[in-house]
């Protein structure tokens, strides 16, 4: 069946049953599913996660502190503490303590008692970042239907679930958990925007709030999204429903910082100061050219491991150019994207230390998503170009979720301005090397890791648009 051109925002094929699609749909996710899964991180674990886990399990055990002896007896293995007076509370988000308390819980229950410096129970949380992972690719391909049809929609989900967010989907980060969120709270407001129903906007206030627990440069994002809210709704009970549920989650963070913690307003900005560092300095952004180096930069810019996400503002500018229903929503989109841009310049840990490529924008990767949907809108080349440039994030992902994503030193990063990839991982890839994937626990070494992810990677990159070409027809949205 082929689609028919329909009006922005209306479902793609929604006049018909399109068996084609349905069986590429599912052999999709269950190439992607299959990729996440064999590919998470399994014998690895990291200063970062040792610290987040050693205070969820301080917590399940009833104390709110690390006691100083621990902390010593840890000292090469933690790093990420906040120092309160009376004991240590880890530097990390609400919402990824709460997930880290989950995953622990969790492997408690399975019987898993941690292993060497809470392996175990890193390996639950990693599991669930798998979980979330996929999630965040169903809602980004729910987003862009709301511009493009059903066969490009997939194809945006392809791009978004083989660079970046595979990364962190393998191994887990506090923007593991944020981004499924961003993406959920993206997808209803614009179906708010359009159509204005109550349960909309309260969704997606939740999902931004939810989001904004674990990324709390979110809340930028959430704003926008209250203002419109409350600035566009009529029904004054429903509005009051959307935003007290928006505020429940983050009560929820500032009270675990003010009782538990015990720090005045985050921990991050806690352990920032701690370590003698100016949490947020809009100097950065010149000072360091921070903007740049995650956007652009060759060596760990957005560019190198999602090269289609990365350019998606400047494919997206003809649209804002024409007269169209678009226009509002895309320079919102444009405006909230640089705000939030700068936020994370700021940051006094922009570059995310020694982790693959910009970490701290895959919270907001949904908004490109949205972007890369717009330009696709009525353009065959784009298509092609969008699969084109995904294959090089596909396998550069590839290559360091083989080998290892955090194994870079400053002093590689430091040299030259080739790809992260480049210098920190492929001299790692050789017959026998290991792997701290699932994969590699089963004895297959790197060098085929990399092969076998590569291979499903590029497989899944390019698989909406050959079906679409050979089952599509050559119409879409208009």
């Amino acid at each position: 069946m082929w689609c028919s051109p329909l009006r922005v925002g209306e479902a793609a094929c929604s006049r018909g049953y399109d068996p084609a699609l349905a069986v590429v749909r599912l052999v999709f996710y269950l190439l992607l599913t299959s990729l996440y899964a064999v590919s998470v991180t399994w014998g690895l674990t990291t200063s970062y996660h040792v610290s987040v886990l050693l205070y969820s399990n301080s917590l399940i055990g009833g104390s709110t502190r690390v006691s100083r002896e621990v902390v010593l007896a840890l000292r090469d293995h933690v790093v990420d503490l906040v120092n309160v007076g009376e004991g240590y509370v880890a530097a990390h988000s609400a919402g990824f303590v709460f997930w880290s308390t989950v995953a622990s819980a969790l492997a408690r229950a399975l019987g898993l008692g941690g292993g060497y410096l809470y392996l175990e129970h890193l390996r639950v949380l990693n599991a669930l970042a798998v979980v979330a992972g996929v999630l965040a690719v169903l809602y980004v391909e729910k987003l862009a239907l709301l511009y493009v049809d059903r066969w490009r929609a997939l194809l945006v989900a392809a791009t978004y679930a083989t660079g970046l967010s595979w990364v962190y989907t393998s191994i887990a980060y506090s923007q593991s958990f944020s981004a499924p969120f961003t993406a959920a709270g993206l997808y209803y407001l614009v179906r708010w925007v359009r159509e204005g129903r109550p349960r909309d906007a309260t969704a997606s206030l939740l999902a931004l709030s939810l989001a904004t627990t674990s990324d709390h440069t979110l809340v930028l994002l959430g704003l926008v999204a209250v203002v419109l809210v409350l600035a566009g709704s009529r029904d004054v009970r429903a509005s009051a429903t959307a935003l007290a549920l928006y505020l429940l989650p983050l009560s929820a963070a500032t009270l675990y910082y003010r009782l538990i913690a015990g720090v005045p307003l985050a921990t991050q900005t806690a352990y920032a100061r701690q370590l003698g560092a100016v949490p947020l300095d809009l100097g950065r952004v010149l000072r360091e050219l921070s903007i740049v180096e995650l956007v652009l930069s060759p060596r760990k810019g957005l560019l190198v491991s999602s090269p289609a996400l990365a350019i998606s503002p400047l494919l997206a500018l003809p649209s804002v150019a024409r007269p169209s229903k678009l226009r509002r929503e895309l320079l919102l989109t444009y405006s909230t994207l640089v705000v939030l841009l700068l936020a994370y310049s700021s940051w006094y840990d922009w570059h995310g230390g020694l982790s693959y490529g910009p970490r701290v924008l895959l919270s907001i990767l949904p908004l490109t998503a949205l972007m890369l949907s717009v330009s696709l809108l009525n353009s065959r080349f784009l298509e092609y170009l969008t699969a084109a440039l995904s294959i090089p994030g596909a396998v550069f992902s590839s290559l360091a979720i083989s080998t290892n994503p955090v194994s870079c030193s400053y002093q590689e990063l430091a040299t030259g301005l080739l790809p992260q990839p480049v210098v920190c991982n492929y001299p790692r890839l050789a017959p026998g090397c290991w792997s701290p994937t699932l994969l590699g626990a089963t004895g297959v070494d790197c060098l085929r890791c990399f092969y076998v992810f590569t291979a499903l990677a590029l497989l899944i990159t390019l698989l909406p648009l050959v079906s679409r070409i050979r089952y599509g027809g050559v119409r879409g949205k208009a």
